[in-house]
């Protein structure tokens, strides 16, 4: 067999939704590529348990099947354990940085990263972590949707500065806090989401929190920050700091070695980076830059391309 625009592709799992996102791209571009979603839950309740058994079950009874597998998330890979069909597992952060070290979940990560067909980082700061599991492991950037690539920019609200990343330890932590607290010290109109177990800590320090959205919502939420502040604790941007570049925000962040259009700093010293860009922040020309950078390595039709010449390999 020999890949095609006609091979079928199955994606499971929607992590962040970049399988709904690729899938999406591809079927509007006639390729035969489908979305099947599982059951969502930690997999240390019994009750998700028996939910994901049923719904393995299910997935091995079914008798239409796809040509290749592309499975999101180390610990979900048994999906493709006893499958004709060769699978590709896609390792998005927490399942390499935290759940492979664990007890129990990190045997099957571990177990589901060995015996995939092919293994996919989803940032680059993953790579060198899961080439010490898979030597043959590559990466391959997030896409994002088409509609948001080309959505025409929202005037800021001027002052206002938009913490993207939920509040929690995974995220940057206390030190995110501080850095709200002293950016409302400052006389700063600080607004974040509702959001993780920090939030609130954050509602304490002066943050306005909004109640978490929809999709959309939210990338309007984004858009209205003069300056927005992404996540801090690895040095990889996430898709929220992505959607905020794609709307042309200023984002500042830690991402060092990257040509990404982003303002650079430590967490300890964010408060004293948005005061920096807040006067000169309005800025046609960076905005420009940093919505080519995105439509340049995060354009679904980038990231399809490079799946479609790793599926190649193994179909």
């Amino acid at each position: 067999m020999s890949y095609s625009s006609k091979t079928r592709v199955l994606h499971l799992n929607n992590v962040a939704d970049t399988g709904r996102n690729l899938v999406s791209y591809a079927r509007s571009t006639g390729r035969a590529w489908a979305l099947r979603l599982i059951p969502h839950g930690s997999l240390a309740s019994p009750g998700q348990w028996i939910a994901r058994g049923n719904d393995l079950v299910d997935w091995h009874m079914n008798t239409i099947r796809p040509d290749v597998l592309d499975i999101h998330y180390a610990p979900n890979g048994y999906y493709g354990w006893g499958c004709k069909e060769p699978y590709v597992l896609h390792v998005h952060g927490s399942d390499l940085r935290v759940d492979l070290h664990k007890p129990g979940i990190g045997i099957l990560a571990r177990q589901s990263i060995e015996r995939a067909d092919a293994v996919v980082a989803a940032t680059p700061d993953l790579l060198p972590r899961l080439k010490e599991v898979r030597k043959d492991a590559v990466y391959i950037p997030n896409a994002l949707p088409v509609e948001l690539l080309h959505r025409t920019p929202v005037q800021p609200v001027q002052g206002r500065v938009v913490f993207n990343a939920r509040w929690d330890h995974s995220k940057g932590g206390l030190k995110m806090v501080e850095a709200a607290r002293a950016l409302v010290k400052s006389g700063v109109d600080v607004h974040g989401v509702d959001w993780g177990d920090l939030a609130p800590a954050a509602r304490d320090a002066g943050v306005i929190l909004a109640p978490r959205m929809s999709k959309k919502d939210y990338q309007l939420f984004i858009s209205m920050g003069h300056v927005v502040v992404g996540q801090f604790l690895v040095d990889a941007l996430s898709i929220s700091d992505l959607e905020t570049l794609a709307l042309g925000r200023p984002l500042v962040a830690r991402y060092p070695g990257s040509d990404a259009p982003v303002e650079i700093c430590e967490v300890e010293e964010i408060a004293e980076r948005v005061l920096e860009l807040m006067p000169v922040a309005e800025n046609p020309a960076a905005e420009q830059k940093r919505r080519q950078w995105v439509l340049e390595h995060h354009h679904p039709e980038v990231t399809t391309a490079m799946l479609e010449a790793l599926y190649a390999t193994i179909y």
